[in-house]
This record gives structure tokens, C-alpha cells and sequence, in this order.
């Protein structure tokens, strides 16, 4: 891991807000900063704090998120996006792609979609602050953070990799386990985890359930399907 992933979030709906919030404090190296009403407070913001990622909504008044998006592009600020709005437009996905979104959710949208999101974007922080210098595979698997979601969430599933923590999920039998236990058991990292676990989730091998008796914030779950 390479630490706290500071996230803020421009969202001009109280409820979605705080639903975003939720969804992205549910990993613990995440802390969302700030939330903004709209886009001027968030780039207020941004020039005098360092911001891993920008959860942002489209429409909002005064200025919407693709142009937060060209300013913060503009003033060169290093800042990842996700974009999470209703439009579903063409020339506002086609622009939304040229500024380089990591991923972009439609709303309505499940936790499920949106913790697939954070997993693409955590893949490409750790890659990206990991290494001074990149292999061609690593450079490959950047590049190809930009296919559609699909291709890019079944591309390079390891079939050993992903049959050791089913045959596992299948040993604790009933109980359910977080990322981070499943990890700690298996050696394997737990963002190799919790990718294969939204995979096995994706393929119905696998549920997905909120823990909210941990006394802080709550935590997801995995346990095989029933």
C-alpha cells in the first residue's frame, strides 16, 4: 500500500453526497477531505491541498464537473476523477474520457459498481507511486485501465490465483471474512483480494455483505453463495 488516498468529493445533493462519502470511507486508507457543494469550492480546495482523487458529479450550478475537471487539468494539479452523475450523454462521456477519467458511474449505481471503481483507480495509484521507472507490462496495464470496465476487470485474472481464494471462501463455509482477513490468511495483498472477491461477486460465486459491528466504519464481507 502507499498510504492515505485523500479523496474530495463535489456533489451539489446532500443524500448523494453522503452516500458517496459512505462508499468510499468504507476501505480504510481512504479519507474523504472535503465535500463540496459545487465546483468553485472544490477548486479552492484543490490549490492548497494535496487530493489523490475527485469523486465529482456533472450538473451543478455555477460551473459542472467537466469544467472543474479542465481547470484542475489547467492549473496542473495532479488529481485523479471518477465521475458519478446522471448524464449519459455522448459528448459528455466522449469529453469526460478525453480528460482522462479513471472510471464514470451512472446514476443510480450499486456499492458494488462503485467499489469496482475505487479498485481501478487504487491499481493505478499504487502502480503510478510505486516505481520511478515502468516495465512495458506495467505501461500496458496503465494504458489498458482506459478499455471498458468489463474487459479491463476480467483481464488478467490468474486462474491459480482466483481458485485458492474460492476453494478458501468455501473452507470457512458460512462465516464471512473482510479483504483484509481473507489477505492476511491467503498472503495474498489485499487489493489482489478484494478485486477477485468483486469478480467472484460479479459471477454470483461469491456475496457480498456490509459489517456495521465494528465499532468504527462499517466494513464489507465475503462469504461464498448459499
Amino acid at each position: 500500500m502507499t498510504g492515505v488516498i485523500n479523496v474530495v468529493i463535489v456533489e451539489d445533493d446532500p443524500m448523494v453526497a453522503q452516500i458517496n462519502r459512505k462508499y468510499a470511507e468504507m476501505t480504510d486508507d481512504v479519507i474523504v477531505r472535503k465535500v463540496c457543494a459545487g465546483p468553485k469550492e472544490a477548486l479552492e480546495y484543490i490549490r492548497d491541498h494535496s487530493v489523490d482523487l475527485l469523486i465529482a458529479d456533472e450538473y451543478m450550478p455555477g460551473m459542472n464537473g467537466l469544467d472543474l475537471l479542465e481547470e484542475i487539468k489547467r492549473g496542473g494539479y495532479q488529481c485523479s476523477s471518477i465521475m458519478v452523475t446522471a448524464a449519459n450523454d455522448r459528448a459528455t462521456v466522449e469529453r469526460a474520457l478525453k480528460l482522462g477519467v479513471i472510471d464514470y458511474l451512472v446514476k443510480p449505481f450499486t456499492y458494488e459498481r462503485f467499489s469496482q471503481a475505487m479498485d481501478r483507480f487504487r491499481r493505478r495509484h499504487e502502480l503510478l507511486n510505486s516505481e520511478e521507472s515502468f516495465t512495458q507490462k506495467q505501461i500496458d496495464s496503465l494504458i489498458s485501465a482506459e478499455q471498458t470496465r468489463q474487459e479491463e476487470y476480467t483481464k488478467g485474472i490468474n486462474t491459480e490465483t482466483l481458485r485458492k481464494l474460492e476453494e478458501y471462501l468455501v473452507r470457512i463455509g458460512p462465516d464471512s471474512m473482510s479483504s483484509d482477513e481473507i489477505a492476511q490468511a491467503t498472503g495474498f495483498s489485499n487489493v489482489t483480494v478484494r478485486r477477485y472477491m468483486n469478480y467472484l461477486v460479479e459471477k454470483g460465486k461469491a456475496e457480498c455483505v456490509t459489517d456495521y459491528k465494528t465499532g468504527g466504519r462499517p466494513r464489507l464481507h465475503y462469504k461464498v453463495s448459499q
